[in-house]
């Protein structure tokens, strides 16, 4: 089974606070949005991830794998004590 890890990022001096989501195979940070619950900030970023994975594998065999892939199931998120973690059932 595989996992996204998302993480939120406070603010700084050049950025303003963000979502980082990261698992095995890669990881891209977003840009947080204060329209959207904290949980939704995290799986928003998840999504962001797999989107990424989606265009890489159409680019790479020229055909959508979202429907077989690892995240192409129901996403199920839990809360840790600094951060989310996103499972997908099949």
């Amino acid at each position: 089974m595989k996992a996204i890890e998302t993480k939120y990022l406070g603010p700084t001096d050049s950025n303003n606070s963000r979502i980082k989501a990261e698992c095995a195979r890669g990881k891209i940070t977003i840009s947080y949005d204060y329209g959207l619950t904290v949980c939704e900030n995290h799986r928003a970023a998840a999504q962001a991830l797999c989107e990424v994975f989606e265009a890489s594998d159409k680019a790479e065999y020229g055909v959508d794998c979202s429907s077989w892939a690892w995240w192409g199931g129901e996403c199920i998120t839990g809360e840790l004590k600094n951060s989310y973690v996103h499972v997908f059932a099949k």
